[in-house]
């Protein structure tokens, strides 16, 4: 499941290997907790609260909700890199780090 939900088919194998193994061998009660707090936790009073330039680093794998965000946190934008998932940084860690490079330029403007 881990493998097609947060790898594109263009993912090295031998990366996808390693985070598969090691995410499969940490403690499953921790895993399930992660998991369970990350799908019960709800931005958006959170969001209301920042008031400085929110830009995250997505990539296209899942669509990321600009519109969504922006009705908490107008300020709220995203660097999309495309043709990768879930762990981006470790996929094309060149491309992460031009997209964070841009981010960080957008927040100190």
């Amino acid at each position: 499941f881990m493998r097609e939900w947060m790898f594109v088919p263009a993912s090295r194998p031998a990366l996808v290997d390693d985070i598969v193994q090691k995410s499969q061998s940490i403690d499953p009660a921790i895993g399930l907790s992660a998991i369970r707090n990350a799908w019960a936790y709800d931005a958006r009073e959170g969001l209301k609260q920042i008031h400085v330039p929110i830009v995250a680093v997505n990539a296209d794998k899942f669509p990321t909700n600009l519109a969504g965000a922006r009705k908490y946190a107008p300020q709220f934008d995203a660097v999309i890199v495309k043709g990768w998932g879930h762990y981006l940084m470790r996929q094309d860690a060149a491309a992460f780090n031009a997209a964070l490079d841009d981010a960080l330029r957008r927040i100190a403007k």
